[in-house]
């Protein structure tokens, strides 16, 4: 059960991520619209801020097709899955710091580390439950 879980969670976070491809290829005049009617105004007329909004929906697509390969084996690939979590709660608490400092809206930033940080913590969860019925298998 937990296996199956695990893999539903890792497919729903999959697809959730491969959403990220349509900021990724939308032209600069969809981003600064979309920009401002999130409230966030005028999107930065500066090419590092292309690059960087296209770069990391980029990296997030990229995340989205990777889970989803692991979601396929979660036995085989539990190592990486859990490196995957713990690097998102550690780049959750980091992205969190920073982000309430910065002129990001509040809703943006929490919604982003509870959404992630909940992710990880519930794939280390399941991973854990599915270690320990493992080891109670091998030792019964």
């Amino acid at each position: 059960m937990h296996e199956k879980l695990l893999k539903l969670l890792l497919q729903g976070f999959g697809i959730c991520c491969c959403i990220a491809i349509v900021p990724f290829l939308m032209p600069t005049s969809w981003m600064a619209a979309c920009h401002e009617w999130l409230g966030m105004g005028p999107f930065p007329d500066e090419a590092i801020a292309e690059y960087l909004a296209r770069f990391s929906a980029g990296l997030c697509a990229f995340l989205g097709v990777l889970a989803l390969l692991l979601a396929t084996n979660v036995h085989g690939y539990a190592a990486i899955i859990r490196l995957l979590a713990i690097s998102l709660v550690v780049l959750e608490i980091i992205n969190l710091l920073y982000g309430l400092s910065s002129e990001m809206p509040a809703w943006w930033i929490w919604s982003d580390a509870i959404g992630a940080g909940g992710f990880a913590a519930a794939v280390i969860y399941l991973q854990n439950k599915i270690n320990s019925a493992a080891t109670t298998a091998e030792s019964g």
